[in-house]
């Protein structure tokens, strides 16, 4: 339909854009693309950061009809005075974003919806905007929050449902990755399978267990160099008995051709994740979707059991974009200078008040961050209109203002170092609970001391340590949903497995519901018991609830409380701590405002409490709230505990 507008209303220049949110996805497209236009006589080009300067300035010679690109590089043109936005992107009718669900829930969605709105203000008129997914629970609130400022009519939900076919799914549960690459051997000499795995030194280890089974191997994560992954994905779209090993970097569409398998050892946290990885089978007539989890924990069946189940009930997480991204606000509000060499508070207040992702804050609240922008030399006012201040040109200057082309939040995950060894991967959420350097936590079955984190890099150093009360979430470190947590209980209560269990994996869970059977759970109850000292109080909120009691109970008690997805443990087995508890969940489940002390506040001044670089840019309040409404969910703790009771 795209190209059937261009050449039937004559339009000329880039009117197309086909954003993605990984290269890699764009490459894969490319060549399927530029055969389409080829038939019917108009070009294709590509724009990002591994395109040479050669085809660059072939391509504004010769602007393309469509345009290949991530929001990153749209930056670069817009900010860029010699960046060629003004050939590339003013004429720009159609924006179609593929996996959009990938943008909408982080800063990279925000900033995508700012850079649509402001090539709007270039083109003159309303960019329509289609976006692609597969997996997103609340399709019309998406298709709102892309639509944007100036349609004329309201945005649309085209949903091709038909009859799904009926994934086969295997649980099974081994002994270490030996056990689990004699598996992934013994079914790859006769099939195509995908193996995903949790982190990047995970795929290495598997892939060097694999290493003499005399199956074919390749491997695909972010530190693969970009030439060794296109060679990956090209040689094994190609092959028919096949294993390639990756971590998320294959979750998102990249074609690797038709797969009998798709592999995952552990959990993933989502069943997004989940439905994006068994999509990529069952795609031949006559073939069903299959996927195998292959666990080295029991807790991990349990997971898997619960998120295949979710995925068969038809449920997927909803996505709800931020109307208040505070650290994309402070990013676009330079970006906003820097495109335009300045702007007068109307004018850049009229930029901003049209996108999405900031339409949540009040005028009051935006004046106050000029002011403190103005106040701290972050932003300079020469008769009325707004520049970039000497302490943005430091801190985001350089070459070319590079750190101005993205949006910079800290890493989803870090990497555990101890010395040179990579221990694993835990998530950014997991470790700024924990509150920074000095903590500890388990991770692969041992007990570790933060000695040092770095946010640019996403690394972690830790040291052995014999902390006996190390947190450890259930399987990975991984934040899950309430909804996944409250399946987990449904299974724990309900009796029963699923029907692709192995005898191993159903001993699992019988085992750990063996292990719960005397806390007296039910759907509707959370009970608290105290043993070894300790209060615990089994929750099943999920890791954003938990966060929130362990919180308030920690303002009520004075002592050290720790939260994982399913529990809040207090470090006191007293009667005091019981009573908490009680107070606790009253106060949520009456609505009542939470003590107004500290209970909510974070350090800024901790490595452990930076999400953003462009966090330094905000008043106190304001950072207080980004941090809360990215760490915390006092909303979902309210309606929770609504809902339950406290038993014990």
């Amino acid at each position: 339909p795209a190209w059937s507008r261009v050449l039937s209303e004559g339009w000329s220049g880039t009117s197309l854009l086909y954003i993605c949110p990984l290269r890699a996805l764009l490459n894969n497209q490319e060549p399927r693309l530029v055969r389409m236009a080829e038939a019917v006589g108009l070009r294709v080009g590509k724009w990002h950061g591994d395109v040479g300067l050669a085809e660059r300035k072939k391509l504004l010679r010769e602007p393309p009809h469509l345009m290949l690109i991530t929001p990153e590089s749209m930056e670069v043109l817009l900010i860029r005075p010699s960046g060629g936005a003004e050939v590339l992107l003013n004429q720009v009718r159609i924006a179609i974003v593929d996996e959009v669900h990938a943008f909408a829930n982080d800063a990279r969605g925000a900033h995508l919806v700012s850079i649509l709105e402001r090539l709007q203000l270039r083109a003159g008129r309303h960019i329509q905007r289609v976006g692609l997914s597969a997996t997103v629970g609340n399709p019309q609130q998406l298709a709102d929050w892309l639509q944007g400022s100036g349609a004329e009519s309201p945005a649309v939900v085209v949903d091709p449902r038909g009859a799904r076919k009926q994934p086969q799914f295997t649980f099974d549960l081994g002994d270490g990755l030996g056990w689990a690459a004699a598996r992934i051997a013994a079914s790859g000499r006769h099939q195509k399978q995908l193996v995903f795995v949790q982190s990047r030194s995970r795929a290495e280890q598997l892939a060097a267990a694999l290493g003499t089974s005399g199956i074919r191997v390749w491997v695909h994560h972010s530190s693969v160099g970009k030439t060794r992954r296109a060679d990956a994905e090209a040689a094994f779209e190609s092959e028919k008995q096949a294993t390639l090993i990756a971590t998320s970097s294959m979750e998102l569409g990249i074609d690797v051709g038709d797969l009998d398998e798709v592999i995952q050892l552990d959990s993933p946290a989502t069943v997004s994740s989940l439905a994006q990885r068994l999509g990529r089978t069952g795609r031949r007539a006559g073939t069903e979707p299959r996927m195998s989890f292959l666990c080295d924990a029991p807790e991990d069946v349990l997971v898997s059991v619960a998120l295949a189940t979710l995925f068969e009930s038809g449920w997927v997480e909803d996505v709800r974009p931020s109307t208040r991204h505070w650290t994309v606000l402070v990013h676009q509000i330079l970006a906003n200078l820097l495109e335009t060499s300045g702007l007068t508070r109307g004018q850049l207040l009229a930029r901003l008040r049209v996108v999405p992702a900031f339409s949540g804050f009040t005028p009051v609240e935006i004046e106050k961050l000029f002011a403190h922008m103005l106040g701290e030399g972050w932003l300079d006012e020469d008769n009325g209109v707004l520049l970039l201040g000497q302490r943005a040109e430091k801190q985001f200057g350089g070459k070319n203002f590079f750190s101005l082309y993205a949006v910079f939040d800290s890493p989803e995950q870090y990497a555990v170092c101890h010395g040179g060894d990579e221990v694993g991967t835990v998530q950014s959420w997991f470790l700024m609970q924990l509150g920074g350097v000095g903590a500890a936590f388990r991770l692969a079955g041992r007990a570790w001391q933060i000695t040092e984190m770095d946010t640019a890099k996403g690394t972690v150093q830790v040291t052995s340590t014999v902390a006996a009360d190390a947190p450890m979430w259930t399987g990975q470190p991984k934040a899950y949903s309430r909804k996944l947590c409250e399946q987990v209980l449904d299974l724990l209560v309900q009796g029963g497995s699923h029907a692709g269990c192995t005898a191993l994996a159903t001993g699992a869970i019988d085992s750990i519901r063996s292990s719960v059977s005397q806390l007296g759970l039910t759907a509707g109850a959370r009970p608290v018991a105290v043993a070894a000292g300790k209060t615990v109080w089994h929750t099943y909120a999920g890791a954003r609830i938990n966060a929130v009691l362990a919180r308030l109970l920690a303002q009520e008690l004075g002592a050290k409380v720790t939260a994982s997805n399913l529990s809040v443990k207090i470090s006191s087995g007293s009667t005091r701590a019981l009573e908490a508890v009680w107070t606790v969940h009253a106060q949520l489940a009456t609505a009542r405002e939470p003590p107004e002390d500290t209970w909510a506040e974070f350090d800024p001044a901790r490595r452990s409490a930076m999400l953003s670089v462009f966090q330094g840019c905000l008043p106190a309040d304001a950072e207080q709230a980004f941090l809360r409404e990215a760490l915390l969910d006092l909303e979902g703790a309210r309606a929770w505990a609504a809902g339950i009771s406290v038993v014990g």
